[in-house]
């Protein structure tokens, strides 16, 4: 029930790439990455603050997201960027870890949801990609 509602509200919770940008600029946004530790160490945005989608549970989502569960947070995936290799090997459009890490937040009570929408390469200077 709740992956349907979701998918209602995802649908129009899509950002290109300089919203995305812009959001994240605002004091207050969190950019989160849901990938594994791994993952996240390999490369991630400047900014991201990294919490493994198989770690979510109340206590640990509250510890990151904070006391205010309408704290924007800005969500992004493998499938965003065009770069196919490590450490962002796209995976099926249908099975990218946005959409479960979108239903979980949104399925522990943070409606304030934003996913990146576009794909682009991670060398890209705009995209702020750092390692570790």
């Amino acid at each position: 029930v709740v992956a349907e509602v979701v998918a209602q509200q995802r649908a129009g919770r899509l950002l290109a790439f300089d919203r995305f940008q812009a959001e994240a600029a605002k004091t207050g946004t969190l950019l989160l990455d849901a990938r594994s530790k791994d993952a996240f160490a390999a490369g991630h945005i400047q900014g991201a603050v990294n919490l493994p989608l198989t770690d979510f549970t109340a206590e640990s989502l509250a510890a990151v997201i904070g006391a205010d569960p309408n704290r924007p947070i800005l969500i992004y995936c493998n499938n965003n960027f065009s770069n196919d290799r490590a450490p962002v090997r796209v995976k099926a459009a249908p099975l990218a870890l946005n959409i479960q890490t979108f239903i979980n937040l949104v399925g522990y009570g943070y409606p304030n949801v934003w996913e990146l929408a576009d794909v682009v390469d991670y060398n890209e200077a705009r995209v702020g990609w750092v390692k570790g």
